[in-house]
This record gives structure tokens, C-alpha cells and sequence, in this order.
């Protein structure tokens, strides 16, 4: 009888164990199935944008490069249109940091930008996008009454250089979600997407 009866015990705790092991599997399976969800959702919509060069280089190739932008647009041989890219004094951002300093992007990132100026915005902000590595389409950036609306998914790392890019253009920042301007440590990997929502007044 006691023979039995230890072998009920130990039966009922691994039943029990198998029970917690099961769930446990399925929680974590559950939260990186959300994460490839998201990433899926980001892909359909970048793919679903049209692409539309903002600027091109004498073949017709879009300039994505903040030195192929300089070189192409900078000086006194630069079209009426051009866009300067300014120049960025900050370190390279640095991902996966084990900084006491680094900070957390959130998948949706909300931003307003003070421009002074709604035609600036809509001509700046286009190329700023092109020199991260986004090639723009018209559906990114809607001009409403007073401000422009921009919608766009990106990387973490190109949403880190675009707040660095319009900063260093002079754009006011007046927000409290990271990144921010001067931020140079980060949590996380910096290929992971993002969606940027910003306002532009």
C-alpha cells in the first residue's frame, strides 16, 4: 500500500509538472507569435506603399545616402528644390546596450515636430526620409489644414537617424516618447520595426 501510494505521489507531481510545462511553452510561444505577427503587419504595409524616388541620381537611381545627398545637392550646383542634409555630431546609436543610459523604442512611436513653416516641412522632411534609407511615397506624408501628418514603418536604427536628422535641421522637438534628439544608447536590436507616427506644424 505504501509502495502505491508513493507511486500516486509521484505520478500527481509529474502530472502537475507537465501541466506547468505545457503552459509555459505556450505563453512564450505565444508572445513571440505577436512579435512575428507585428513584424508581418509592418512588411504588408511597407510593401503596399508605392515607391516613388524622392530624388534621383543621373541614371534615375533614388539617392538614399546622406553623402550621396550631400554630393549630389550640395554647393552652388544644386537644383532650386534641393534639400541640404545637415550634418549629425552625435555617436553612431548603439543597440542591444548595456548602458545604465540606454532607453526602450515602443513599436508605435508618436512625435510632433515644430517646423515654422508648413512648406518646409513638405519639402524637407521627404529627403530627410530618402537619406535614411526610405524611399518615400506620397501616401507617407499627408498635408492637412495646418500641420503635416506622417505615417511610416522603419527600423529602429533608421528612426533613431531621422529625430537626429531633423534636430540637427533645426526642427523643435515637443515630445515625451523616446528616441530622443541626443539619445545614443538603446535597448533591443536595432533592425527591429517600428511604426513612426509624427506631426509636423
Amino acid at each position: 500500500m505504501r509502495i502505491r501510494r508513493h507511486w500516486r505521489v509521484i505520478i500527481g507531481w509529474g502530472s502537475l509538472l507537465g501541466v506547468m510545462a505545457v503552459l509555459g511553452y505556450w505563453l512564450v510561444d505565444d508572445a513571440t507569435g505577436e512579435e512575428r505577427r507585428l513584424r508581418r503587419l509592418v512588411e504588408a504595409e511597407r510593401r503596399s506603399r508605392p515607391v516613388i524616388p524622392v530624388n534621383t541620381d543621373e541614371k534615375g537611381g533614388a539617392a538614399t545616402t546622406l553623402d550621396d545627398l550631400r554630393l549630389r545637392f550640395g554647393g552652388n550646383t544644386a537644383p532650386k528644390n534641393a534639400v541640404a542634409i545637415p550634418e549629425v555630431s552625435l555617436p553612431e546609436p548603439e543597440f542591444d546596450s548595456e548602458s545604465a543610459l540606454a532607453v526602450e523604442i515602443e513599436f508605435e512611436i508618436r512625435h510632433r515636430w515644430i517646423a515654422g513653416s508648413l512648406d518646409r516641412a513638405g519639402q524637407e522632411v521627404p529627403a530627410y526620409l530618402a537619406a535614411v534609407g526610405i524611399v518615400a511615397g506620397t501616401s507617407h506624408l499627408a498635408k492637412l489644414r495646418d500641420h503635416y501628418e506622417l505615417d511610416i514603418p522603419l527600423t529602429k536604427l533608421q528612426l533613431v537617424r531621422l529625430v537626429r536628422l531633423l534636430a540637427a535641421a533645426g526642427y523643435e522637438f515637443r515630445s515625451w516618447q523616446p528616441p530622443y534628439p541626443d539619445n545614443c544608447f538603446f535597448l533591443g536590436r536595432a533592425a527591429a520595426p517600428v511604426r513612426y507616427q509624427a506631426v509636423f506644424e
